[in-house]
């Protein structure tokens, strides 16, 4: 009220600063509100728990597979036969038999409430942001015989039949590389592959975040302007292209905030990184976060995203300023001052300096979470994205086409998925090889949270010296 009192005092007295002031207390104390109450909305399960009962629902997502077994988000809907308030369970099954994304089912086991947050346990808040407020442990399962037939999952069953037609044109790892690429699938990836994508520093890769999304459009741009498009209907149909994907890749929302994200670098490029997109990617964040508070503390993809979107923004010009005065002094001293003349003449060099630019600035974004979130970071990570992102869009884009040219020939399909493979064989061969290295990643030891800090603050204040200099220099 204090907050509310000031701005409307501060509104009849034109003071910009107390204005400007009271609307920042009043969105934060919002926020805390908003906040406490999601924190607080779980549904009362307490007579549920710890009893074997009856209970049936829809399986609402993917099944997500492991190696010895397979979990389900099931959306709880009776109990005993007994219409209920809905709500969502996570159930662990055994791997065998497979179910599906809208498969009516009856269950018959035990229910408990996720493990409090305690010790640092914040798992229960991880599954609550999700809507998951029950756990239930190999219950005896049995299918319907009906489905939901609802638009989401029909395109969950497209998604499954565009992933069977990968699984035809492609051999393994390609092809569970390719379904990463393309659906973030990541539950079938090989140990050893997903040890050497930590390693490398390339994990992102297989996320489907904003930044994967960013590739996706950044390629479609090029795709359309090469064909003589003007950049504004490029612009639309390269957005229209990431909704496409969206849709084909199961539109969960986590891949919606990646959507969103991705779409907002393409408006960052076309209003040329101006003062209008951060107004957007502040809004968009907001937006998301009002409709679930939950993600800004416990969604690490989300986390991931809005900064590498940041950073892509914002740091981006610093960084390729940075570059710029490094490679200008390799001129002086290593090519006699051919350097513009080289990257004119080559195109193909410019291309590799943008990936290496928008490379280190997401990297530099995220780099402080990834420490506080994993305690670890990959010190071959710049290297090995600038040679692996550079070839990711047209894995992705050969990829793409020849998985839909399955639908009409399994062996068109394999002829055309010639290009995909050469190329991701490269990838792959350039993970393995820096994955390789004993110093490829190192291990920090406590004190994540405070390195975290000093990390952001650094980036922060080298961000608004470099404003400074700029400023200075026009």
């Amino acid at each position: 009220m204090a907050a509310f009192a000031a701005v409307v005092t501060s509104l009849k007295r034109r003071n910009k600063t107390v204005i400007i002031g009271g609307f920042m207390l009043i969105m934060f104390l919002s926020g805390v509100w908003r906040f406490s109450w999601a924190e607080n909305m779980a549904p009362d399960l307490t007579p549920l728990f710890g009893r074997r009962i009856v209970f049936q629902g829809i399986v609402w997502e993917e099944p997500e597979i492991r190696d010895l077994n397979q979990r389900l988000k099931v959306k709880i809907y009776s109990v005993a036969d007994e219409k209920i308030n809905s709500f969502f369970a996570l159930i662990t099954l055994r791997r065998y038999p497979k179910y599906e994304a809208g498969e009516y089912m009856s269950f018959n086991g035990l229910l408990q409430a996720p493990p409090p947050e305690e010790d640092g346990n914040t798992y229960g808040k991880y599954l609550a942001k999700d809507g998951v407020f029950a756990l239930s442990y190999f219950p005896k399962a049995n299918k319907e015989n009906r489905k939901q037939n609802s638009f989401v999952f029909y395109l969950l069953r497209l998604k499954r039949g565009f992933e069977e037609k990968i699984n035809l044109a492609f051999p393994e790892p390609y092809a569970v590389f390719l379904r990463g690429l393309l659906l973030g699938e990541r539950t079938s990836f090989p140990a050893e592959l997903t040890r050497d994508f930590q390693k490398s520093g390339v994990s992102h890769l297989v996320a489907l975040s904003g930044y994967n999304i960013t590739i996706i459009g950044r390629f479609l741009l090029i795709v359309f302007t090469f064909l003589y498009i003007p950049f504004a209907a490029s612009f639309w149909l390269a957005s229209l292209g990431i909704v496409v994907f969206v849709l084909l890749a199961g539109a969960s929302p986590s891949l919606v905030r990646a959507a969103v994200m991705g779409i907002l670098v393409l408006l960052a490029r076309r209003e040329g990184r101006g003062y209008h997109i951060t107004n957007a990617l502040v809004l968009a964040g907001a937006v998301m976060v009002a409709i679930n508070p939950l993600i800004l503390r416990f969604d690490a993809g989300f986390q991931l995203s809005f900064l590498a979107t940041a950073g892509l923004i914002f740091l981006s010009p610093g960084v390729e300023k940075t570059i710029n005065n490094a490679a200008g002094f390799l001129r002086k001293k290593i090519t006699g001052g051919k350097y513009s003349e080289l990257v004119r003449a080559r195109p193909a060099a410019g291309i590799l300096k943008k990936t290496l630019v928008e490379t280190l600035a997401a990297q530099i974004a995220v780099l402080p979470l990834l420490i506080f979130l994993f305690g670890s970071v990959s010190l071959v990570s710049p290297l090995t994205n600038v040679l692996v992102i550079s070839a990711v869009p047209y894995a992705m884009g050969w990829g793409f086409v020849s998985s839909c040219l399955g639908f009409l020939s399994t062996a068109l399909s394999r002829l055309a998925a010639v290009p995909a493979w050469l190329i991701m064989w490269y990838q792959l061969k350039v993970i393995k090889f820096f994955a390789g290295f004993s110093f490829s990643s190192f291990t920090f030891g406590k004190f994540t949270g405070v390195l975290t800090v000093f990390l952001y603050f650094a980036a922060a204040f080298w961000w608004f010296w470099l404003r400074r200099k700029n400023k200075e220099e026009i």
